[in-house]
């Protein structure tokens, strides 16, 4: 049987939280495998605005801390480009401080909403002014902030980590309730990068397991044996794996180690898929690959149900009409519902020329949907594949 082995660009989620954390201990930090998508450069773009000294050593990333209180005032606004996880996690990183700042993106990212993120350090005293009240460009003026008790009304590591770091950088105790089940790759990372902060730390990041969904995807539908190589394994970014797991796809996890987060190798056989149903309390662990799961659901028998899903209506696109709108276009339907999708399989795909709306996830995902499409798949962009892998349609190519 062809085997397929995927080295993976570093995990886009760790690598804006490594870099953050690096700058924000005293000793210096090596970084091996970050990511290196447009997200994740905003992250380091705004970081070096602040004043902090990354450097670049062959395949590695150098980052000399400033401490909790180092940044200076930047120049100019900070772009965080199409990146919400910088836009949101910086929110938190720079209410307390004693400087002003304007952070903007692109027109994409101006239109995700920021209120969820700025009432919850307005409470601890920080002064947040949002565009038409929920929207960047986002200015923070300095302010004190204060102890905080909050009940999280959604599930979102990125309102979670905003939180957690405003409490670190203004040594204020934060108690958070509510909708805790999401990513926790803040919680993992802060001791380890924390502990004996003065010294210096090395750190390779494991390969993103969202990205390495695609080539999964691939081989499923392909019919190709694929081993993603120390790839990130953390449960709560497991999500796609287990619903694939739990549909009949032979899937093997060999775990390497486990500080601060979980690595190691992924091999997925071919396998016969059944319907699925997902809910509420499965999405924050599989947000980002729920097109993916639709792909896949209209490639077997039956109908798969997806609900609670009404986040994907505020990422880069409306990614539960955008979805929808990508099949119409690919030949195939998918119905939509206020947060989710009904999917019919089987479904025969013509391909064409394909608007995936400037939005990475979908136009990956249209990419491998060309794999059972009777026609080439074209695309009217490929840049936005660059947010999360700039290689991904040079892997592609080769993985044909």
């Amino acid at each position: 049987m062809e085997l397929k082995n995927v080295k993976l660009p570093g995990d886009k989620s760790l690598s804006h939280r490594a870099l953050i954390l690096a700058a924000l201990r005293t000793g210096t930090t090596e970084l091996e495998n970050i990511s290196t998508g447009e997200d994740v450069k905003s992250t380091l773009n705004c970081l070096r605005s602040l004043g902090v000294q990354i450097e670049n050593l062959d395949s590695k990333l150098i980052v000399k801390g400033v401490g909790l209180q180092g940044f200076k005032k930047p120049l100019a606004p900070l772009d965080c480009g199409n990146s919400g996880t910088t836009m949101r996690l910086f929110m938190g990183l720079l209410a307390g401080q004693n400087f002003e700042t304007v952070l903007i993106g692109d027109k994409s990212l101006s239109l995700r909403p920021m209120k969820r993120v700025a009432e919850p350090l307005r409470q601890m005293g920080a002064c947040i002014e949002l565009t038409n009240g929920n929207y960047a460009p986002i200015r923070i003026l300095p302010a004190q902030l204060g102890p905080l008790k909050y009940d999280l009304p959604m599930a979102s590591s990125q309102v979670k980590s905003a939180l957690m770091l405003a409490a670190i950088i203004s040594n204020q105790n934060v108690v958070l309730g509510g909708e805790l089940h999401s990513r926790d790759h803040t919680e993992r990372m802060l001791p380890y990068f924390f502990d004996n902060s003065d010294k210096m730390l090395s750190w390779k990041v494991p390969g993103d397991i969202s990205s390495g969904s695609f080539w999964i995807a691939a081989g499923l539908l392909r019919g190709v044996k694929v081993k993603l190589e120390d790839v990130l394994l953390n449960p709560t970014r497991l999500g796609f794996i287990n619903v694939l797991r739990d549909s009949g796809v032979n899937i093997h996890l060999d775990l390497h180690s486990e500080e601060p987060e979980p690595r190691g190798d992924i091999t997925v056989q071919p396998s016969a898929m059944m319907p699925f149903r997902l809910g509420k309390n499965q999405i924050p662990y599989l947000i980002d690959e729920i097109p993916l799961l639709v792909l896949l659901a209209t490639q077997i028998s039956g109908r798969s149900v997806i609900t609670g899903a009404e986040e994907l209506r505020y990422k880069e696109s409306d990614r539960i009409v955008k979805t929808a709108e990508v099949f119409r276009q690919l030949g195939g339907y998918v119905e939509t519902t206020s947060d989710g999708f009904l999917i019919e399989g089987k479904q025969s795909l013509n391909g064409g020329l394909i608007d995936t709306f400037q939005d990475h996830r979908l136009t990956m995902m249209a990419a491998v949907a060309g794999l059972v499409c009777e026609n080439q798949v074209s695309f009217s962009e490929t840049d936005s594949a660059k947010v999360s892998d700039p290689y991904f349609f040079n892997e592609w190519k080769e993985f044909l």
